[in-house]
Order: structure tokens, then C-alpha cells, then sequence
């Protein structure tokens, strides 16, 4: 990550395991050189996973897990845009 990103990392989020998720939310969808100062602003790691959902409780429990993936997996594509 560029410097200017790592200085963001550490002057805008409370310690080392957001950075690291961060960090790696950045490596495995390729983010560009803005983008993660964006989602640290949005507060990504906040909104990640914390969506009401039934599926535990309507689907068998691989497609429950795809159906929240999917859903996490779009809310960080928008996110992009």
C-alpha cells in the first residue's frame, strides 16, 4: 500500500486488527489507491456482515452462507462505485 494509505490506516482507524482487515479487504478485491480511504470513511467494517437477514432460518446451511456472502460481497462493490 502506498504510504499516503498507510498514514490514513493509522491516523483513521483505533487499532491493529481493523487495519489488517482493512488491509486485507484491500489486497483481495484490488482496490485502487482511493478506495480504502473511502470504505475507512464509510465505515465498511462497521456495515460489513450486519445485515438482518432469515437465511439461517429458510436455507439449508451452504446456501445460507453463500446467500450472506453474496450479499457482503455486493455491499463492498457498491461501496466501489
Amino acid at each position: 500500500m502506498p504510504w499516503y494509505h498507510q498514514l490514513a490506516l493509522l491516523n483513521k482507524l483505533p487499532g491493529p486488527e481493523t487495519r489488517r482487515w482493512y488491509v486485507s479487504q484491500a489486497i483481495e478485491h484490488n482496490w485502487s489507491p482511493n478506495t480504502p480511504v473511502m470504505h475507512i470513511e464509510n465505515r465498511l467494517l462497521e456495515r460489513s456482515g450486519k445485515a438482518v437477514s432469515n437465511f439461517e432460518t429458510h436455507l439449508p446451511k451452504p446456501q445460507s452462507d453463500l446467500a450472506r456472502d453474496s450479499l457482503n460481497w455486493l455491499a463492498v462493490m457498491q461501496a466501489q462505485e
